[in-house]
């Protein structure tokens, strides 16, 4: 399944202003496959060099409410958290391979 940004989230990867408005479900037909009216909410999170985009529809029958954003955050938070750490192994790994390499050079010199 292939997620492409809707043009909310282009909108707010522009201006970094947080969204919040009713969608008619045009938008959740785009994704789902069906149509869901509700309340779309939208961030906008930058930490460092990483950016995210986090889109949340809540339907007509279970509408969001503060605990839903706080969870939301929380889960952005590990997110980011997960992904950096992953990428300072990933950093950690290549210095590593490159150490070795240069010491064995060393060696047998």
């Amino acid at each position: 399944m292939e997620c492409l940004p809707l043009d909310n989230e282009e909108n707010l990867l522009e201006k970094n202003i947080p969204l919040h408005f009713f969608s008619d479900g045009n938008s959740t037909e785009h994704i789902l496959g069906k149509k869901m009216e509700g309340d779309l909410w939208a961030w906008y999170f930058k930490y460092g060099k990483n950016e995210l985009c986090v889109s949340l529809i809540s339907s007509l029958e279970k509408p969001s409410v503060t605990r839903d954003v706080e969870i939301v955050n929380l889960l952005i938070d590990n997110f980011i958290t997960k992904y950096q750490l992953l990428i300072l192994r990933e950093e950690l790994n290549h210095q590593t391979k490159s150490l070795c390499t240069k010491s064995a050079e060393v060696c047998l010199d």
